[in-house]
């Protein structure tokens, strides 16, 4: 029983068990003792901690969801997710872990785009609250590739290894890949997602111009020649399929800028200078025409130095 009103730790472990070994009766009359303890009035030395709250919702939605009853397995993690943002914030380990429940519950009924949705917030709350090398984020990073590599057998199977659509979730894949530093595999899926793209719409389609500049940023991180070149021709395709002073086009100005300044040579220095002169003046141009806020157009691209990965425009 859940003396004084009061749901302990030993009662949570007792009951997760049960689940476990699959005695259901046993685990659900011991987590709703536990629910109703919380629901009861107790004196203030004995208060239930508002976060044990969140243990009993999460544990009897892993008991509904081991008995079938998906519907109320939901319930009871959205319950949870609630109760850990009321208790520790909307940006705390917890507030993910309870997030991360809900969206492998989700990815079990067939909720993919809602489930992809949580797990990419959960994974950068674990980034933000607890760094990139935290062994609970690399959880993360699998559980998202675990996502993706679903998603790409799905549609695989469904439309065909060269379908564009799969070329898009492999697009998605290389990229969580190049982020935890597996650059040689996301290089051939960045490859093969351009070949793809070639096929179905064309060499010079602004789809391909995209997944050009995916592999070109890549491999400049990686140091590789070929790099110049594929921001070369992502200009051109990006200068004739959406025109010259187009924004898409100021992206391609600016990473080709600092790809050829990583060159070193003067020349290269001096032709740097020119690309972004003029991506900036697509940009103020813009900005002129839109009335968007200064800073959207004109720091963007030395901010591309910093974190090119993030560029797959």
């Amino acid at each position: 029983h859940c003396s004084d009103g009061i749901a302990s730790k030993e009662h949570y472990q007792l009951a997760e068990m049960y689940i476990h070994l699959g005695r259901y009766t046993e685990a659900d009359s011991l987590l709703q003792r536990c629910l109703q303890a919380h629901s009861q009035e107790a004196p203030p030395r004995v208060q239930p901690e508002p976060e044990s709250l969140g243990r009993a919702f999460s544990l009897v939605a892993l008991l509904r969801k081991s008995q079938g009853d998906y519907k109320g397995a939901r319930t009871y993690y959205e319950s949870a997710l609630s109760n850990a943002r009321k208790c520790h914030g909307s940006c705390h380990p917890a507030t993910a872990a309870a997030m991360s429940n809900l969206a492998s519950l989700l990815e079990s009924t067939g909720n993919q785009l809602e489930a992809l949705e949580l797990k990419q917030q959960a994974l950068a709350m674990w980034q933000q609250t607890l760094g990139r090398e935290h062994l609970q984020t690399g959880y993360g990073h699998n559980s998202l590739a675990g996502h993706f590599m679903k998603a790409l057998s799905i549609r695989q199977n469904v439309l065909g290894k060269q379908h564009p659509e799969v070329a898009a979730v492999t697009t998605n894949l290389a990229s969580l890949l190049a982020t935890v530093g597996r650059l040689d595999e996301a290089e051939q899926m960045y490859r093969w997602s351009v070949a793809v793209y070639e096929d179905a719409h064309g060499a010079d389609d602004p789809r391909v111009a995209t997944a050009i500049n995916n592999l070109a940023v890549l491999l400049q991180g990686k140091g590789a020649r070929e790099a110049v070149e594929l921001h070369r021709r992502c200009l051109a395709i990006r200068e004739q399929s959406v025109g010259p002073n187009h924004l898409d086009t100021a992206v391609a100005l600016s990473n080709l800028a600092l790809a050829t300044k990583d060159s070193g040579a003067a020349a290269q220095q001096l032709e740097a200078v020119k690309l972004l002169q003029r991506a900036l003046e697509i940009r103020e141009a813009a900005r002129s025409t839109r009335k968007l806020p200064l800073h959207m157009f004109i720091w963007q691209a030395p901010c591309m130095l910093a974190a090119p990965q993030m560029m797959h425009k």
